[in-house]
């Protein structure tokens, strides 16, 4: 994560990291045992592991140090919201919300479209392609520049295995 991010201090955006860090790991872990799955099952399992109760062991890191220092705890919650894909050209919106009582609420969002790398004869390497990637139709704006009109907050998530980068 960058420094400049809105998480600080820096303990708190290397939580928030290692937490994103192992959700990828899983996700990719998963495709890898499971190429064909369509970009909804990805997706699907994506949102169910952000939204887990595995989030609270580092959040309640955060609130160790924060108990040192005589501070509330802080909450937080993820969750994923889809839509229809046709209107903004994404898959699925993620939403933070971060409470600190009595001192602040702050909520975070961006709107995701998942592609997914496809195996070539069955199996991953490096010349697999995300062949939806640039496609256009003729009728409707591109996904990204659809995304980027409805907010700046959008992003590619790029579905892979851990060993294909």
């Amino acid at each position: 994560m960058r420094d400049d991010c809105w998480l600080q201090p820096s303990t708190a955006r290397n939580d928030f990291r290692d937490f994103f860090l192992e959700v990828d790991g899983r996700v990719s872990r998963h495709y890898e045992s499971n190429p064909h799955d369509r970009e909804e099952h990805i997706e699907s399992r994506l949102a169910t592991m952000l939204e887990t109760a595995d989030f609270k062991l580092y959040a309640s890191r955060a609130n160790e140090r924060r108990s040192h220092k005589n501070l509330p705890s802080l909450l937080v919650n993820i969750r994923h919201i889809t839509h229809r894909e046709k209107h903004h050209g994404a898959d699925l919106g993620l939403v933070a919300r971060l409470l600190i009582p009595n001192e602040v609420v702050l909520t975070k969002a961006a709107i995701v479209q998942g592609k997914r790398l496809h195996p070539r004869f069955g199996s991953f390497d490096k010349l697999c392609e995300y062949e939806e990637l640039f496609a256009t139709r003729n009728s409707i704006p591109p996904q990204w520049e659809r995304m980027l009109n409805i907010s700046p907050s959008s992003a590619y998530f790029l579905y892979n295995p851990e060993h294909v980068r």
